[in-house]
């Protein structure tokens, strides 16, 4: 398969919704961190919107990149969905054991508090892209070309 031919369209087309879903809950974050108040549950976080922020960012530069050269898509898609994956779990961890003290504090819970995160939903949406993203960095480790 010729490289300037993209290869899975639809993980391109994931990668945009991807990126949209991950600056659009990083710019919620910092709004709501800033006190300003929004009808939809966000978790008000300023750094954690920015760092958001910077990984829309990286997808962005993938899909800009891709335009061109769609080695560069997989290589800086890839990296931005690993590291929205890493920090997705830590958020479940992080946040899970937070309300299980509150639980056995006998403080009041909310377990759907968990999901105001936008970590989360950039990793419920991450999971699809990464198996092909991973078969295309390895196709083009081994022979330079999709596969």
């Amino acid at each position: 398969m010729s490289i300037n031919k993209l290869p899975l369209k639809n993980l391109y087309a994931w990668t945009i919704v991807l990126t949209a879903v991950t600056m659009i809950g990083g710019i919620l974050s910092i709004i709501s961190g800033i006190g300003i108040e929004i009808t939809i549950p966000v978790a008000p976080d300023i750094p954690g919107g920015i760092i958001l922020l910077l990984l829309g960012l990286l997808l962005a530069t993938g899909l800009y990149e891709g335009m061109h050269d769609h080695t560069r898509w997989v290589q800086f898609g890839y990296t931005g969905i690993i590291l929205i994956l890493i920090f997705g779990v830590c958020t479940v961890i992080i946040s899970g054991a937070n309300l299980l003290s509150l639980m056995l504090e006998g403080e009041e819970t909310d377990p759907v508090s968990i999901l105001y995160s936008g970590y989360v939903w950039a990793a419920i949406l991450a999971l699809p892209i990464y198996p092909g993203l991973k078969t295309l960095l390895f196709g083009c480790s081994q022979d330079g070309a999709f596969s």
